[in-house]
């Protein structure tokens, strides 16, 4: 058996670099106004709406005062650009922006009393100028911002619903974003109570904080929603609430207690690296013999002191069976001493009945994770979490708590960096009879588009059933294949991220005379919540998967303990790999790995299977290098008006460059994972940018055969955010700039001639816009970002090393091999 060897750490490797020849902006899309007619007609619209506000008559209720301004929308003509951020400069309170389906963009604002002469002086501006610009062959003064307006209307119900649709003649829960700073929260979410108040609108009694932004909840109609409007001046969108949707799978397995005796015999715990999984679920039974010893009731609690930490659904405690065993199958059928190196906490999500209140989701995600942190603040923790909401109407764009789930990663209110797992949510069994299309169609679950959770979707290598109970039945996955429960972001749109990020075992369904059911040998195996009645459950769906994955990240946290989340996260994804039956199912060609992989293939199974092998030690002829280092993104310059690109980390890598010489042309194996987390500005603004909700995003490069570091270093600095420079010989990549630069874990991978690979030991990690670059307003440009960059080859098995030859490499830098 080959030798395990540490991953090499690279410390002080990153070298800084002023980010030089960056491209000017790419010029805006405008339609071609060949007369100042169209700005006389937006002047009159405009100067109709005014005088409509003017003379409106909303009387006082008690102490609240009608709002002084008037919600306006914008609209573009389809497939050009609105320039909406021209109307946020201008003193106007831009609240959110859209992209209909035919592909125009509509921004909706708050122009206040004191302020409605601003956009009147602003057509008068290009008017007055039109007729001297034209005939100079100049462009009118405001010429972008008029010209690319199509419509203006005074906002409806529809201007301020960015996701969801309004609720009509009934009440429904909608989250209520307000347009607030940090310090004054507490300040608009009070005023906001007043309003509602006297409007007699039920609201929740909390709210949570984002960059801008506060969000509460509100049980509204289309009327109530008018009358708001006339009395809050700051509500810049509304978002429906979705039902919570957690899928428990309870199936019986036979009563193993003597199986369950010889486990626990045979068990022992040794976390000296203090490691913990934080299951976020229906709670654990932890006297369960197979648990006991892992989760104390100390480190078992729930989000409503009220509930009892009992597990009455079974959910939990079969989480929990898998979180710390992994498939039970697996080491019940050997007689082999287990030793597990990680332990438990439980915190309960779900009450025992009904369900939770009308309450925000993300506020019970943020208040569960610091009830826990607050009892055991120096633990080694992850959380795994497999609630999840019916998202049909989620195409990718984020949520409340999606957005709170990316500022707990990021850290953005306590600077605590946080590794989430979430699972990516299910079909209902009975949908399976139309696997795999179904899949395809059905939409990964709310709140899986957070960029910076770890998110897992289900794959199955169980298509066996030894149960005479069966006979005759068919098994509905290919062995390699899709589970049949995972849902999919084949119908996001391009530009949100590749969810799922990886697949782990979820398990498979049977069809029995056209009826869909479960069986057990199809399924995975864990503990059961009735241990007086059955030691063991067979478990199934992305929940299963999600156990695994916590097992999985467990063990490699134990392996690393020193290592950043990022760089945990970034390892599962490094060593993750699809099997040939995915490509088949995503019809990508699986005898062609360098070609690259379809667009199908990510949002079906994100980037396939983590190996454990792989993301835990080398061995000679497979070598892993890992960075992890900040660097500054972007920079306000004296005297300058708007903020610009920083700085790059370039990385002459410590390279085998005679082994691989020595290779010829034979392929060798190159792999790059850049992983970091955004800092997330999760309001409707300017989304179809790509840069409205990540706070930065980082890309990497590599160096060609031919290029030297200097061109290369150029190349990298006249990248564009949107349509990255192709001289970099894309083809190579597996994948490709275009579709791994998608979030904020991005790999790809180039399998080579051995001499080409041996002479691109250079690599860039450099910055792309986000909302600290474009929001200048809420100086935020001085931030650094961390990211972790991990670094593979993969030769075939040589003499020579070449994990050896790095590793003195490395030692003669004095660089640190943990």
């Amino acid at each position: 058996m080959p030798e395990k060897l540490p991953h090499i750490f690279l410390k002080g490797l990153a070298e800084p670099n002023k980010i030089r020849g960056q491209k000017s902006p790419q010029g805006s899309k405008i339609p071609v106004r060949t007369s100042k007619s169209h700005a006389q007609e937006l002047l009159k619209t405009y100067q109709t709406l005014v005088t409509s506000f003017s003379n409106r008559k909303i009387e006082e209720i008690g102490e609240v005062e009608p709002t002084q301004g008037v919600y306006v929308e914008f609209s573009g003509l389809p497939e050009h650009d609105l320039a909406w951020d021209r109307l946020d400069k201008s003193g106007l309170k831009l609240l959110n922006t859209k992209l209909h389906e035919d592909k125009a963009q509509y921004a909706t604002v708050f122009i206040s009393s004191d302020k409605l002469e601003v956009f009147n002086k602003k057509i008068d501006s290009y008017l007055d100028s039109y007729d001297e610009a034209i005939s100079e062959q100049k462009n009118p003064k405001q010429k972008y911002l008029i010209e690319s307006i199509e419509q203006i209307h005074q906002a409806t119900v529809e201007s301020i619903i960015v996701d969801g649709v309004a609720p009509g003649k009934t009440e429904k829960w909608f989250e209520v974003w307000l347009i607030a700073k940090k310090e004054s929260a507490n300040d608009k979410f009070e005023e906001f109570r007043k309003v509602t108040r006297a409007l007699q609108i039920v609201t929740s009694g909390s709210y949570i904080v984002f960059p801008d932004r506060i969000v509460t909840l509100a049980k509204v109609s289309n009327d109530s929603i008018v009358k708001i409007l006339e009395y809050q001046a700051d509500v810049a969108e509304l978002r429906e609430v979705k039902a919570l949707a957690s899928f428990w799978d309870r199936m019986e397995a036979s009563e193993q207690v003597d199986w369950a005796k010889d486990l626990y015999e045979r068990l022992t715990i040794d976390n000296k690296n203090n490691v913990y999984i934080c299951l976020l679920d229906t709670g654990v039974n932890n006297e369960h013999i197979l648990l006991k010893e892992f989760l104390s009731d100390k480190d078992s609690i729930s989000y409503d002191p009220s509930w009892s930490t009992v597990d009455k659904d079974g959910h939990g405690t079969n989480m929990a069976g898998i979180a710390c065993y992994g498939d039970m199958v697996n080491i019940l059928e050997t007689s082999e001493p287990v030793i597990i190196n990680h332990q438990l906490e439980s915190v309960k999500v779900t009450p025992d009945s009904g369900k939770n209140p009308e309450e925000l989701l993300a506020k019970i995600t943020m208040d569960s994770i610091s009830s826990i942190e607050i009892l055991e603040p120096m633990r080694r923790r992850f959380f795994c979490s497999s609630s999840t909401s019916d998202a049909s109407l989620c195409v990718g764009n984020p949520s409340s708590w999606s957005g709170a789930i990316d500022q707990l990663c990021f850290g953005t209110l306590d600077g605590h960096k946080r590794l989430f797992i979430q699972a990516a949510g299910n079909l209902h069994d009975e949908e399976a009879i139309s696997y795999p299309f179904v899949n395809l169609a059905s939409k990964i679950e709310d709140p899986c588009q957070a960029w910076n959770s770890v998110v897992i979707g289900g794959y199955t290598e169980k298509i066996s059933i030894d149960d005479d109970l069966y006979h005759g039945c068919r098994v509905i996955a290919p062995k390699g294949g899709l589970c049949p429960a995972s849902k999919t972001s084949s119908t996001w749109t391009r530009r949100w991220p590749i969810k799922p990020d990886v697949v782990f075992e979820g398990g498979n369904l049977a069809v029995c005379s056209d009826m869909v059911t479960k069986a057990a040998d199809l399924s995975l195996l864990t503990t059961s919540h009735q241990p007086m009645k059955r030691q063991f459950d067979a478990f199934y769906a992305t929940s299963a998967a999600t156990a695994e994955a916590a097992n999985f990240v467990a063990k490699l946290t134990n392996d690393y303990p020193d290592a950043w989340p990022e760089t945990l996260r970034g390892l599962l994804v490094h060593s993750a790999d699809w099997t040939e039956e995915m490509y088949k199912q995503a019809e990508a060609d699986p005898s062609n790995r360098k070609s690259d992989p379809t667009r199908m293939l990510l949002r079906m199974f994100g980037y396939g299977v983590p190996s454990y092998e792989k993301a835990s030690y080398c061995i000679s002829n497979r070598l892993v290098m890992i960075s992890e280092a900040s660097l500054k993104p972007f920079v306000l310059e004296e005297g300058k008006s708007s903020v610009s690109m920083n700085e790059m980390h370039i990385y002459e890598l410590p390279w085998p460059v005679d082994v691989l010489e020595s290779l010829g042309d034979t392929e060798v194996k190159l792999r790059i994972t850049l992983s970091y987390y955004v800092d997330p500005s999760p309001d409707n603004i300017g989304w179809q940018s790509n840069n409205g909700y990540p706070s930065h995003r980082l890309k990497f490069d590599m160096n060609t055969p031919l290029e030297e570091k200097e061109k290369f270093i150029l190349r990298i600095g006249k990248d564009s955010d949107e349509k990255p420079d192709t001289s970099n010989n894309s083809t190579r990549w597996a994948v490709g700039p275009q579709e791994r630069n998608r979030g904020s874990v991005n790999s790809d991978i180039w399998i080579g001639p051995a001499s080409e690979i041996s002479k691109c030991g250079i690599i860039a990690v450099y910055p792309a816009s986000g909302w600290w670059k474009n929001r200048k307003h809420l100086e935020m440009y001085d931030n650094e970002a961390r990211y972790s960059i991990i670094i593979s080859i993969e030769t075939p098995v040589l003499e020579e090393s070449i994990y050896d030859f790095v590793d003195n490499i490395v030692r003669n830098k004095q660089s640190i091999v943990i």
